[in-house]
């Protein structure tokens, strides 16, 4: 271990320590005989949840109040779920360990499923959008890494990226830029493979840009464009977090070498959030990668795993390798959000797209009659903005929304005794 190493080792032991007084994170209530592998948060804050749990009920699992009590949406029993993606209108993704029905999808809030056709019977490790309509999705092949897409929900397929003869190569990530360049990331358990790869066309052409021998597990992107980087070893041993600034995109820089990085997430502000082991915890940087910190209050010890971020700015937190422990922040990660208050309601309300700029539309799940209804708009502080009625047709609505300032609000549709409640944000 070299001098460099071993001194942000000790620095990050020694912040670790100093944080550890003050609660960061709380527990969320999940089913004890139920492992967590993946989590995803839909534009109304409702929590999606895959389970890896042996030769039992594995499927999906969902929560409409921040967690309290979860549903089992899709039950796919003894196959477990490897990656969970849900796109900008609320559509739900499913990579399964299934290698006859490996590719699901719902686009009813997972209230249905269905099976997309793929060419070939693995299971999908990982689930991108590019653009409105094309899904990629990235796992391991016979004889190394591969990256398709579909522009019509399996239809037909493309071969985006292609390793051949690494045997134990597998797409661990994808990531999208706001300029549409795609990064992958691959994992390795075997010599000369690994590493990171870029196209700047689209998926025509493609260049590797370096990590050879690390398991490049964790890419996101943040608003300006910059590459962060999150490597869980590798052959070599060495882990650690590194950046690909949008003012130089050929250089790769070492933010922090050491830990094995497990989970990476940005939030809106662009700071880093990543699950980490040796040393474990849960490191932040507010500084674009120059500086980091653990923020371990309130988890318990062991490695931390995936992380994911709400559009409230929460961070939610899973233990590496599987288990039923889930943790969230206390509060938003951006000063100045607030979490938006609990409501009552005996159903569900979606409303999507979110990020909206001008039409807002949304669906009901429960048996409301077809008429008009009454609904107000407020702000994250509870102040109304707009109070109307709309139509409710087939328990389904839309409305105009241009009129609102850019910002975070909650959309309540009133029905007698019943309120039905979502998030969402203008644009």
């Amino acid at each position: 271990m070299n001098k460099h190493l071993i001194i942000v080792l000790i620095q990050l032991y020694f912040l670790s320590n100093s944080i550890f007084a003050q609660d960061f994170w709380e527990l969320l209530p999940f089913p004890d005989n139920q492992n967590i592998s993946t989590l995803k948060v839909n534009s109304a804050g409702e929590i999606f949840v895959g389970t890896v749990t042996g030769y039992q009920d594995n499927g999906i699992f969902r929560s409409d109040n921040d967690g309290l009590t979860w549903e089992m949406m899709l039950n796919t029993r003894n196959f477990q779920i490897f990656a969970i993606s849900i796109n900008s209108i609320g559509n739900i993704f499913v990579g399964t360990g299934d290698g006859f029905y490996p590719f699901l999808a719902s686009f009813d809030n997972g209230l249905s499923w269905d099976t997309i056709p793929v060419p070939f019977s693995s299971g999908f490790g990982e689930i991108a959008f590019y653009g409105q309509d094309t899904v990629l999705v990235g796992t391991g092949a016979y004889n190394g890494a591969i990256v398709l897409s579909t522009p019509d929900l399996g239809m037909s397929w493309d071969t985006l990226f292609l390793t051949e003869n690494h045997t134990s190569e597998y797409v661990a990530d994808i990531a999208i830029a706001p300029s549409g360049d795609i990064a992958i990331g691959l994992g390795c358990y075997l010599p000369d493979m690994g590493g990171l790869f870029r196209s700047t066309n689209g998926g025509a052409d493609w260049e590797f840009l370096g990590l050879f021998n690390r398991m490049v597990e964790n890419l996101e992107y943040n608003a300006q464009g910059d590459l962060i980087i999150g490597v869980r070893g590798g052959y070599d041993g060495t882990g650690g977090i590194y950046a690909i600034y949008h003012d130089n995109p050929d250089q790769i820089v070492e933010c922090l070498a050491g830990p094995n990085i497990n989970g990476l997430s940005l939030n809106s502000a662009g700071d880093i959030f990543a699950g980490s082991g040796s040393p474990n915890g849960i490191i932040r940087s507010t500084d674009n990668g120059q500086t980091f910190e653990f923020i371990n209050g309130g988890l318990p010890f062991g490695e931390m795993g995936s992380l994911e971020k709400d559009y409230n700015d929460y961070i939610y937190a899973l233990i590496d390798g599987g288990s039923h422990y889930l943790f969230r922040t206390i509060s938003p990660t951006v000063t100045g959000i607030n979490k938006l208050p609990d409501h009552d309601k005996n159903g569900s309300l979606f409303v999507f797209p979110t990020p909206v700029s001008e039409v807002l539309q949304g669906k009901i799940y429960d048996k409301l009659p077809d008429g008009i209804y009454k609904y107000t708009i407020t702000d994250i502080t509870g102040r109304l903005i707009a109070s109307n009625r709309l139509h409710v047709f087939q328990n389904s609505f839309s409305m105009n929304v241009s009129f609102l300032s850019k910002g975070y609000y909650v959309f309540t549709i009133y029905s007698n005794e019943l309120t039905y409640s979502a998030k969402f944000i203008k644009s």
